[in-house]
């Protein structure tokens, strides 16, 4: 990447072209988990309205910063501990659902619900982080730079 691919990226706020960032699939980790363990229980009404706000906002959050992965993602050097992570934030929240599922059907737990939201926008985020990864891991990857020409790398 040359200086100036540098300078438009710190510019532009975002990590530098052909950077896949490993905090939204750490993210998605952890809400999976924090939202699983919360489906166990039946909280109160107004705090389970405030807890489906806060989940699904994070959610949201982190579906957006898996599309900045998949819009800047590009060869890299090693990618197996990104893959894996990339692996896990698929599962999880795949996994997320099965038990909200369970937990919606077998004890009647209306805030599943928001576990079964969380986990589809968590399931999406997790496949476009996948795509990213993948992208990031093939050589010879061709980039379209802003001036409309483009360069191999």
């Amino acid at each position: 990447m040359g200086v100036t691919g540098a300078a438009r990226a710190a510019q532009a706020g975002g990590p530098p072209p052909g950077l896949v960032r490993t905090e939204p699939l750490i993210g998605i980790l952890v809400l999976t988990v924090v939202t699983g363990w919360e489906t166990l229980w039946t909280p109160a009404p107004l705090t389970a309205g405030v807890l489906a706000a806060i989940f699904l906002a994070f959610a949201a959050q982190l579906l957006n910063a898996t599309l900045d992965n998949l819009r800047t993602a590009g060869p890299s050097r090693s990618r197996r501990p990104p893959m894996a992570l990339g692996v896990a934030a698929l599962l999880l929240p795949a996994l997320l659902v099965l038990l909200s599922s369970y937990s919606l059907i077998v004890r009647d737990n209306l805030f599943s619900l928001t576990g079964l939201a969380v986990g589809v926008l968590l399931c999406w985020a997790g496949r476009i982080s996948l795509d990213a990864l993948r992208r990031a891991g093939s050589p010879g990857r061709t980039l379209v730079e802003p001036n409309g020409g483009s360069r191999q790398t």
